[in-house]
Formats: structure tokens, C-alpha cells, sequence
């Protein structure tokens, strides 16, 4: 795989699905860390008759703030990994040529969609068009468009690439 940076301005559309995907993640994240935060509280506070045994029952805020604050820590590191950078790349407005080598063909003549493989663990299909599939051979080298923080990959004709 050889990359290219070149800034290429992302298009409105392409900047509205990057924030369209940001908020979703965001929501999702921020939902289900409030639900496992709650969750353990509860199950920590239903097993105080356990705790009571064991004469730990002062200690039963401890657990439950560590619980928070690790489900916390583990939430603020996905979220700087894998949602943060959707915005960053919205904001930033460009996105970059990658270019892949060509190892497959592939049409669908049912849904009349077409496919190249590319050398890539990561994103091994990419739907183009047509005429560019005519025109392509094994081997050649195909440019993808690439927001350059998330690494989410955006199709020519408007499409985009489901994560």
C-alpha cells in the first residue's frame, strides 16, 4: 500500500456524515456508559446483604466509584480513539488519496453493484462504478478517498462505506 496526502476538500455531504456518525457513537457511548455505571451500583448494592457478612459495607461507595471510574477511563479512551476523530476530520474539512494495489474483480449482476479487492487488511472491498471497473485490471493501482484521523473511507459517486 502506498499512501498519498494530498488535501482534497471533503464535500458538505461528506462532512454531514462525518458528524451524522460522530453524534450517533457519541450517543451510543455516552448511553451505555451510564447503563454499565448503573448497572454495577445496582448489582453492588443488591449483594450488601453478601458485603454485610464480611463487615465491608463501608466500603461499598469505594466499589462503586471504582467501577465508575474504570467503566469512566475505558469510555474517555474509546471515545478519543474512535469518535473524537469522526469530528476532528468534519472540522478539519480535507480528506486523502490512499492508494491500493488491485487483487480482485467482482460484480453483483443482481443488485448491479461492483466491487475491486484491495491489498488491504482493513478495508479489503471498495464499490465503484461501471466504467472504472471496465477500465481497471488486476494489479493496477486504485486511489481511495480516506478522512486521514478515523481512517473512514469514503466512496467517489456518494456512497459511503458502512463501519
Amino acid at each position: 500500500m502506498i499512501e498519498v496526502k494530498t488535501n482534497i476538500e471533503l464535500t458538505s455531504d461528506e462532512k454531514d456524515m462525518l458528524m451524522h456518525i460522530y453524534k450517533v457513537r457519541f450517543r451510543l457511548l455516552f448511553s451505555a456508559s451510564v447503563f454499565m455505571i448503573f448497572s454495577a451500583a445496582y448489582s453492588i448494592l443488591k449483594l450488601r446483604h453478601t458485603l454485610n457478612q464480611l463487615d465491608t459495607t463501608k466500603y461499598v461507595g469505594v466499589y462503586i466509584a471504582f467501577v465508575s471510574l474504570f467503566i469512566g477511563a475505558s469510555a474517555i479512551i474509546i471515545f478519543q480513539k474512535r469518535i473524537w476523530s469522526l469530528k476532528k476530520d468534519a472540522v478539519g474539512g480535507f480528506k486523502e488519496v490512499v492508494l491500493f494495489s488491485i487483487t480482485m474483480k467482482q460484480h453483483f449482476p443482481q443488485t448491479n453493484q461492483y466491487f475491486v479487492g484491495l491489498n488491504h487488511p482493513d478495508y479489503l472491498f471498495h464499490e465503484i462504478e461501471e466504467g472504472e471497473f471496465n477500465e481497471l485490471n488486476l494489479g493496477d493501482t486504485y486511489g481511495v478517498y480516506r478522512a486521514p484521523n478515523s481512517k473512514y473511507f469514503f466512496n467517489r459517486q456518494g456512497k459511503y462505506s458502512i463501519m
